[in-house]
């Protein structure tokens, strides 16, 4: 009987392994230290179609009413006995499924208003016209690689991409607003278009959350001091993951 119990629940432990299973990017592989590294500072195209604002309260419910759901329906499944097996997997999902549905209802309540999302974006907009992040960012990287590799050579043998993405804005219940920045390195060794020689690793940066007064008031530079600290902690990251350890 002892010997039936653990072969059912280690066939339990494997099977909510497979549902919660994850996966992570490598790290993107150092550049030598006294390589001749240039660096470029671009924008991709996602950067020039403006920044999206995401409901932070509707990610923050639909997440916890999925983690409630599969642990409600994973614990439902145990009631076929013998086969629970088969039905705990099923049931998480469906529990999941429904949860997922119950978390987005609550979390829609905390999203901002159109005219409110309107004035935020507007802001942002303006701020961005006369604080160029590019070009920050250039400036930051470029002064911290300096004593890492030889960024003076005409024949550079490393050459480092790094490309601004879309700043992405969140809301949550209480009506502050957050952003994220993120930032796409990529890295080519020598003078070959090989894909075997291009690496390449996205980097982000979590900015404080401002209340919406703050965020709209042009009198106030919170959002220019935040997108500077933005560019030199994310220099800083890109710097230290390029440094060999």
């Amino acid at each position: 009987m002892i010997t039936t119990v653990h072969g059912r629940w280690i066939g339990l432990s494997l099977a909510m392994g497979v549902l919660c299973g994850c996966a992570t990017s490598p790290a993107i592989r150092p550049v030598p230290h006294g390589a001749a590294l240039s660096i470029a500072v671009v924008r991709s195209p996602q950067a020039n179609a403006g920044a999206r604002i995401r409901n932070q309260a509707l990610g923050d419910n639909t997440s916890t009413g999925a983690g409630s759901g599969f642990v409600i329906g994973a614990m439902s499944g145990l009631a076929c006995g013998p086969l629970a097996i088969f039905c705990v997997p099923l049931g998480a999902i469906a529990g999941g499924v429904t949860g997922t549905a119950a978390g987005a209802a609550v979390g829609l309540t905390g999203a901002l208003t159109e005219d409110q999302s309107r004035l935020v974006l507007a802001r942002l907009d303006r701020v961005q016209r006369s604080h160029n992040l590019g070009d920050e960012m250039a400036r930051d990287v470029t002064e911290r690689a300096r004593s890492q590799w030889d960024r003076s050579s005409d024949t550079p043998t490393h050459l480092a991409t790094v490309e601004l993405q879309t700043i992405r804005l969140t809301s949550t219940r209480d009506e502050c607003i957050g952003f994220v920045v993120s930032v796409l390195v990529r890295v080519q060794a020598g003078r070959t278009e090989s894909k075997s020689a291009t690496n390449e690793g996205l980097f982000e940066y979590l900015g404080p959350f401002t209340s919406l007064a703050e965020w709209l008031d042009d009198n106030s530079d919170v959002l220019d001091s935040s997108l500077s600290i933005a560019s030199r902690q994310l220099a800083l990251q890109i710097v230290a993951e390029l440094t060999p350890r």
